[in-house]
Order: structure tokens, then sequence, then C-alpha cells
């Protein structure tokens, strides 16, 4: 049972163009999931186009006996990471939470200052992804990407520093402000040298390895992943991959590879 909060496309409506919930569902639904789901304007809407959900009455009774919880940015939601049931939930159960939004132009760019607020006693990190373009999205893309050096620029002057960087650390990067007790991560495919530090590999649900989320080509795992045998041919492929591993992706000139969106991967 998987829960999902915020259905319209954005808050205060009923509107539902262009939601993210529409194929955040119905890709849970394809892999057999029950999905339960609570928006305070958006339910009725979402009932003529998503009919297998399981539709609540208010965030607590969605949550209730849910195995996880997708979130999807609204500010509704965000008052119910609020709620006494959530937020001890998080700071019993999770040594670490990380809360994480698509940076997305003309929808959620003036939030920071909320989110600032949010987190001065709130040990979360809230993450901002850059929007990134794949084989489907051009249109929102040119309507809603915003570069993250605007976040930045943002963080540092409202006194935010910089973390210094793991050498195994993932490709966010981490700022912190001394009164404050969370963090804001950023993760900013089209900055300068991004690949660079790029450490992350993906399969896919059909067991290919995936060296980039916008490479041109998958490596096939999925014979080795057969039987106990095939241990050795299987780390021998994977690290013969890993030296084949570009330096950059292609999407600052529009080439997105193979995904036609971010759910075809499933991994």
């Amino acid at each position: 049972m998987l829960t999902v909060w915020g259905l319209a496309f954005k808050p205060n409506t009923d509107d539902m163009r262009d939601s993210p919930a529409i194929a955040v569902i119905q890709t849970l639904e394809d892999a057999g999931a029950t999905v339960r789901g609570f928006d305070p304007e958006g339910m009725e809407q979402a009932k003529k186009l998503l009919d297998n959900v399981v539709y609540c009455d208010g965030p607590y009774e969605a949550m209730d006996g849910a195995d996880a919880l997708d979130w999807l940015d609204t500010p509704h939601a965000r008052g119910w990471l609020a709620l006494p049931l959530v937020h001890s939930a998080w700071l019993t159960a999770l040594a670490f939470t990380v809360l994480n939004a698509v940076l997305l132009r003309g929808l959620n760019d003036n939030e920071l200052p909320q989110w600032m607020d949010y987190l001065r006693d709130r040990p979360f990190s809230v993450r901002f992804i850059e929007l990134m373009r794949t084989g489907d999205n051009e249109a929102y893309f040119q309507r809603h990407h915003l570069r993250a050096d605007v976040v930045i620029e943002q963080l540092l002057a409202a006194g935010w520093h910089e973390r210094p960087r793991a050498a195994d650390a993932g490709p966010a990067r981490e700022f912190g402000h001394p009164d404050h007790r969370g963090s804001i991560g950023i993760i900013a495919p089209y900055s300068r040298d991004f690949c660079k530090g790029c450490n992350r590999l993906r399969v896919t649900a059909k067991g290919d390895l995936r060296l980039c989320l916008f490479g041109e080509f998958g490596v096939p795992l999925r014979p080795l992943l057969q039987r106990d045998d095939d241990h050795d041919a299987l780390l021998a492929r994977i690290t013969t991959q890993l030296g084949l591993k570009a330096a950059g992706h292609g999407l600052h000139q529009g080439q997105t590879g193979l995904t036609p969106h971010l759910a075809s991967i499933g991994g």
C-alpha cells in the first residue's frame, strides 16, 4: 500500500493538467501497487482520471498502514510535514531524512524563504533538483526549467555556506547555516563539471546497467543475475563498463539518449 500526497497540478486548485501525480500513480499501479491518495482540492477531478486510487478524507487516513509515502510538492503537503504523527515518525525512525523537490520556474521558485524557515529547527535536508529535459517533456522543460545557480545565489546571499564534499558523496551540493538545524542540497545537472563528480550508476527494472541517465545504450546484466556461479562474470562486466562512463552528457544540446521519461528507468 503506497500513499500519494498532492494530486493537482498546482496548489489551491483542482487543475489536473500536467499533474505529475498522474504518471506517478499510473507507474505505481502498473507495478502492482495499491495507491491511496489525498488532496484537499484535487480529488474530485482526480477521480475522473485515476479511478483505481483509494481516495482518503485526510493525510492521517492516507498514511495509516501505508508502506511508503510519495509526497508531491505543494504548500498543503509541506504543512502536513509538520503534523505530529509525521514529524515524530521521521525523528524516531530515520537517522537522516531527505526531502526532494524538482525546481520549477513559475511554480515553486519563490518558496526558498519558507523552506529556510522550515529548516530552522528541523534536522532534514531539502534538496532542489534542477528540472532535466527528457524525450517527452520539451514543452514542459521550456516553460519551467530554472538554472539551479539562481537558488545557490539566494542561499549565499542569506548567509548559507557550502559544506565540504566527501569523496564518496552523491551529486548534491549541501549548504548549511549556523542558525538552522537542517540543510539545503542542490542537484544541478546543467552546471559546469557536474558529470566530473558523478559517481552514480543505475540498473533498470529489466536488468540493464545505465552508466548515465541520458546515455545512448544499456548494458545487459540480467543474464548474469540468474546464478550465483556468475558472480565473477557479473563483477567483471560492471567493472569493465565503469571505465567507459562518459565525462559528460548531451543535455545542453537537447540530447536525452534512451530516456523518454524518468519513470521509464524503473530501477
